[in-house]
């Protein structure tokens, strides 16, 4: 305890969104109190904040249409949470996994009991020779580690070299990621299956990998993200 104190004296913690010392591991108060994390009452399904004090269980989005799987984020991906997001992706940030996977772990208690196997969404090869790294892999490795389950970075490939999904409309990026994923079903049957993401946008790419793991045999799909953009209507 004394050495480390004497080491955080020697090497301080900086926040990990604005580089500011900061006393302790992970953000500063500042940049805490400006990111909107996600707390109760939210829908069951999709996890999705109420904006209005409800006692329903559903979204009106979910009522409407509810999703198979079962997903939890932690906060609204929005301009104060985005720039985390992106030195993490985009700028080499990955000492920033442990803090975002470690925050992503307690929103799945509820059925992290239930869950066999964890799979991180997959790059594409050449996508991944450009990034260098899985941001997705970084933070599900860490999440297996904190509640002793599986991760399988191996039986879910992505074989079509999609396109960025960003910028793009709902129905187009749903036909950019049809198809791009590849499954070894024999991993995957009567599995309950977490899938690992970043952020959560429209949906369109894990509802076509969902759909996979279910065509495969997975039993139950589970999915936590980082951060989800949020329908403002509910």
């Amino acid at each position: 305890m004394f050495l480390r104190k004497i080491i955080d004296f020697i090497i301080p913690h900086t926040c990990l969104k604005c580089n500011t010392i900061n006393m302790d591991y992970g953000l500063c108060s500042d940049c805490f109190k400006n990111i909107s994390f996600i707390t109760k009452p939210n829908c069951q399904s999709c996890g999705e904040p109420f904006i209005n004090k409800t006692r329903g269980k559903y979204c009106g989005l979910c009522l409407k249409n509810k999703p198979k799987y079962i997903l939890r984020s932690v906060v609204i991906y929005d301009e104060n949470s985005s720039s985390l997001i992106l030195k993490f992706k985009h700028g080499d940030g990955t000492h920033i996994s442990p803090y975002m996977a470690n925050e992503m772990t307690k929103v799945i208690q509820d059925f992290e009991s239930d869950i066999d196997l964890i799979i991180p969404v997959p790059l594409h090869k050449i996508r991944l020779l450009k990034r260098k790294y899985n941001q997705s892999a970084y933070l599900a490795k860490i999440i297996g580690k904190n509640i002793n389950k599986t991760c399988d970075y191996t039986s879910v490939k992505r074989i079509k070299n999609t396109a960025s999904q960003g910028n793009k409309s709902f129905s187009a990026r749903v036909k950019n990621i049809k198809s791009a994923f590849a499954i070894n079903d024999t991993n995957i049957r009567n599995k309950n299956i977490l899938i690992v993401d970043d952020v959560y946008t429209t949906g369109a790419t894990i509802n076509e990998l969902s759909k996979t793991l279910f065509k495969s045999g997975a039993k139950q799909v589970y999915v936590v993200c980082f951060a989800k953009v949020i329908n403002k209507k509910y």
